[in-house]
């Protein structure tokens, strides 16, 4: 077990927490948090100091140091949104969303998780998703590997199940999942065996795992493209949620100027749902006072 201690640039990891693209993280301490993908666990904290904490076994220090998106050039895209800014004004509501976000970055998350995490998400809350996805790990995961007891939370944690877990609806029954059952279970079956179809679905291009995605009963355009997003590295997938509509709309009605942003339009997306939750009170500010359940 090893600390790795990080200077970090446009990352905070509170944010990120609450940007409503992972749903497993479990908070420890005011600056720290539980780190679960699959059977990984790691500690994170980033202090006032900003500088991020990270301690996992070694042989993770890649693996996560890749999910968390440290290796990705965050330098380079905030030089273009900092161009559009300065064009736009301070008063732009583009430019007030990336000033309240900008420790926000999108996270490498594996594609199974991702999968079933999207299909639990849709027409449901955060608090709901999260509560459904901490049943599902401690009813079929294990526990997590890397990280020792006294480490983690009083509450246990889980890792998150293999597909061949998942592929039987009587498992999930009580859950909470509803009608998402059978979603989660066929969408299981379609990672499970060397023939079966998504396995690849990192090799695929984006325009092929889309359709790969749609093709799973549950699946639409706007969780597809949060799998796209989330689970697969398509920085440019924009999934379009009630929230994002409701932005659109609103703020933009002559269209989003998706043009500017090429190859990472994703990232702004998230930047508007984090900054207009965090306009109705819904996460926390940066004081990281809790925030309400309630999802409106």
């Amino acid at each position: 077990m090893s600390t790795l201690t990080l200077p970090v640039s446009h990352f905070r990891l509170h944010d990120i927490a609450h940007s409503g693209q992972v749903f497993r993280w479990q908070p420890m301490g005011p600056d720290g948090y539980l780190l679960l993908s699959g059977r990984r666990a790691a500690l994170a904290r980033q202090p006032q100091d900003g500088l991020l904490r990270l301690t996992c076994p070694p042989r993770d220090r890649a693996f996560w140091t890749h999910y968390l998106a440290l290796d990705d050039d965050y330098d380079a895209l905030w030089r273009v949104l900092e161009h559009w800014a300065a064009a736009d004004g301070p008063d732009a509501y583009l430019t007030r969303a990336l000033r309240a976000s900008q420790g926000i970055r999108i996270l490498h998350q594996e594609p199974f998780e991702a999968t079933v995490s999207f299909i639990v998400s849709q027409n449901n809350n955060i608090p709901r998703i999260r509560g459904i996805l901490n049943r599902l790990c401690r009813r079929l995961g294990s526990a997590p590997c890397g990280l020792p007891a006294r480490l983690c939370p009083p509450e246990p944690a889980f890792s998150f199940p293999a597909p061949q877990r998942l592929r039987r609806r009587e498992a999930l029954q009580g859950l909470g999942l509803g009608y998402r059952e059978g979603y989660v279970a066929e969408a299981a079956a379609a990672f499970c065996g060397a023939r079966a179809p998504l396995r690849t679905l990192s090799l695929m291009s984006r325009e092929e795992a889309r359709q790969a995605l749609l093709s799973l009963r549950g699946v639409g355009p706007k969780v597809a493209d949060c799998i796209l997003l989330f689970g697969l590295g398509h920085l440019d997938a924009f999934p379009r949620d009630v929230w994002i509509n409701r932005i659109l709309q609103r703020e933009f009605p002559e269209g989003f100027p998706l043009s500017r942003y090429d190859g990472f339009a994703g990232l702004l997306q998230q930047m508007l749902f984090f900054y207009e939750r965090r306009q109705c009170g819904l996460v926390p500010d940066g004081e990281g006072k809790t925030p309400g359940t309630a999802e409106g």
